[in-house]
């Protein structure tokens, strides 16, 4: 059997949806996922989890709120609203020299 790990390549700007039943292990094979990158220390890529059952969606700008609260901790300055700006910068600039890949589930 194929796994997600064998699926994902990450030297292209590709998307990937994984839309299959409940209960397969969708989750535990992105979180497999999501790990080996994390430990793999491999420059310029940054793995993001996130798992859409956590993120409170009321919020202004949800899924960047959940990354600032989440993996920036107390990295971020106390302004909120600029923390967004230049998240949201800093993810979506194309010469950056990280590559963020994001596992959603969830959705």
């Amino acid at each position: 059997m194929e796994t997600l790990r064998d699926k994902i390549k990450l030297d292209n700007n590709d998307n990937y949806i994984l839309f299959e039943q409940g209960g397969i292990g969708k989750t535990s094979q992105m979180k497999a996922v999501f790990r080996s990158y994390a430990l793999s220390h491999k420059d310029g890529i940054v793995p993001i989890f996130v798992d859409c059952k956590t993120i409170d969606f009321n919020r202004k700008q949800p899924l960047l709120t959940h990354i600032l609260l989440e993996f920036c901790g107390e990295d971020c300055p106390d302004n909120y609203e600029s923390s967004i700006v230049r998240l949201e910068n800093m993810l979506t600039k194309a010469n950056s020299k990280y590559k963020y890949v994001f596992f959603i589930d969830g959705i």
